[in-house]
């Protein structure tokens, strides 16, 4: 995973945000919001980061950003789970 984009809060931070982006997005989509909504919360870092390239097969096999692949669109949702483990690392 790419370095994490990262808001500093204005004040001492007393919490924080981790904003997860979705698949073939990227760590800057949200960046606007967490701009507006840390003007209004002032000790607040705002955390958003990069999921890495990979193929994801419901897409046909092309790369974007993706926490992991998702093999098929079923009920019980086909995932690469080693995938799955390595982002929540």
């Amino acid at each position: 995973m790419t370095n994490p984009l990262i808001l500093e809060p204005q004040k001492t931070a007393d919490a924080c945000v981790i904003w997860l982006h979705g698949l073939g997005a990227d760590r800057y989509d949200f960046l606007p919001v967490a701009e507006f909504m840390q003007e209004r919360l002032p000790s607040t870092r705002f955390v958003m980061p990069q999921a890495p390239t990979r193929p994801v097969t419901i897409n046909g096999g092309y790369a974007m950003p993706s926490w992991y692949d998702i093999k098929a669109m079923t009920p019980a949702r086909a995932i690469d789970e080693a995938q799955l483990d390595a982002s929540a690392e």
